[in-house]
């Protein structure tokens, strides 16, 4: 090729290189020149800079969800309030606004946190009571009405519709969100106020031991625990709930404080009525009269039998012939000592007590006596007498100066000797 050929084809090179930068140029692309070679320069379009934004906005939703959510678990986490899902740092500020009692700036915390959980009943119970407690009754009768179709989880709701249904005198209603409530409740204050709601009316004790009787729930034991905050005359209403209850439902455990308080508050037609209806049926004064029913390592309530837990005192429990219970016992004191004693529920008048011993021998009788007083004294012991049936009897008389006192049974040193078939009858005053 010659000189003048080579130096056109270069020309023409040049011209092809100029025409493509242009073309590319208008095509909108730029190039990059690397060794004569012509490259193609990058450049960020629209949509690659819509993508790097949405990633950057997914990012931080996702850390304000995540700080959201640890402020709900944790008060001390700082945490963003304002955006649409800001649950967790609104609940978390409503605490501190319902501490500082401010009704209204904790009702609209709580509506923004409904935003993100519309159909949370605890969240929705709590927007009710702040309504409430900020003199909106309207808003929060609305409000309860929609947490009461959500379930029966929130105490709070619970207890709002407890109310509705005692001022319209709807007992059945009512006691529905007691048992409810008191299912689910772990604090025995609150549990306590429900029952007591509802225990003021003749109706409500009703509706309660309906309640009671028809399902045995489990809070019908702990109905008869933590009592040593009520006054007496609530303990009287639990016990005519037991009463309208009916037997077989408390064990002589479940009502030993009940009875005891009853006693000591002089409610002794009450106490009796709760013993009967969770320990059984005795007919006369004296309970398990037999000692059938006697526990001898520790009593079932205050009105049942006491025995001493001492060495120089021997108890045991054996039978009759015919199979018939008594009690064996064998003092090697060398001093008189008590033997057995029950609380009894009676006034002050004359009483006739009787027993038998069998098998035992009439010297050691004369060793035996019995008293009835308030502090079990044995200065006002008196031994018995043969009575019909092969008995023994002692009358003696009680000033009622204490709603129970004691009938206690003393026996001397060296002694041994049994009792059972134990009664108490009025003979006047």
């Amino acid at each position: 090729m010659s000189a003048e050929d080579t130096g056109t084809e270069v020309s023409s090179r040049r011209r092809r290189s100029r025409s493509a930068a242009r073309g590319g140029a208008r095509s909108g692309k730029s190039h990059a020149r690397v060794r004569g070679i012509a490259l193609p320069r990058l450049t960020r379009s629209p949509a690659a800079l819509a993508g790097a934004l949405g990633i950057g906005v997914y990012i931080l939703a996702a850390l304000a969800s995540g700080t959201d959510r640890l402020a709900e678990q944790h008060p001390g986490m700082p945490s963003l309030i304002g955006w649409p899902y800001d649950y967790g740092a609104a609940v978390q500020r409503s605490r501190f606004t319902m501490a500082a009692k401010d009704y209204t700036g904790t009702s609209a915390l709580l509506a923004r946190a409904l935003r993100s959980a519309p159909v949370d009943q605890f969240i929705i119970g709590a927007l009710g009571r702040m309504q409430l407690a900020a003199g909106e009754t309207d808003k929060a009768s609305r409000t309860f009405a929609v947490s009461a179709a959500l379930g029966w989880r929130d105490g709070g709701t619970q207890i709002y519709w407890l109310q509705k249904g005692i001022e319209v005198g709807d007992f059945q209603a009512a006691v529905l969100r007691a048992d409810s409530f008191l299912r689910q409740a772990d604090d025995e204050t609150g549990r306590n106020q429900v029952v007591d709601s509802l225990s003021d009316y003749e109706e409500g004790r009703d509706a309660l031991a309906e309640r009671i009787r028809a399902t045995h729930p489990l809070w019908a034991n702990q109905f008869t625990y933590h009592i040593d905050a009520l006054p007496p005359e609530k303990l009287a209403d639990r016990a005519d709930i037991i009463r309208r209850a009916g037997p077989g439902i408390w064990s002589c455990k479940d009502t030993w404080s009940l009875i005891s308080r009853l006693v000591d508050a002089g409610y002794l037609d009450e106490a009796a009525t709760v013993r009967k209806m969770s320990c059984g049926a005795s007919p006369g004064i004296v309970h398990d009269p037999d000692f059938a029913l006697i526990n001898l390592d520790s009593p079932n309530s205050s009105l049942d039998w006491n025995v001493p837990h001492r060495g120089d005192v021997n108890i045991q429990s054996d039978r009759e012939a015919n199979g018939h219970p008594l009690l064996r016992f064998t003092v090697s004191s060398p001093s008189t000592l008590e033997i057995l004693a029950q609380r009894i529920l009676v006034g002050s008048g004359t009483y006739r007590i009787s027993w038998r011993s069998p098998g035992t021998s009439s010297a050691t009788l004369r060793k035996m006596s019995v008293s009835l007083d308030c502090a079990s004294d044995l200065s006002d012991a008196n031994p018995g007498q043969p009575a019909p049936s092969g008995a023994y009897a002692v009358t003696t008389t009680f000033d009622g100066s204490c709603p129970a006192p004691v009938l206690a049974f003393w026996l001397s040193p060296n002694q041994q000797a049994t009792i059972t078939d134990v009664h108490v009858s009025f003979l006047g005053h």
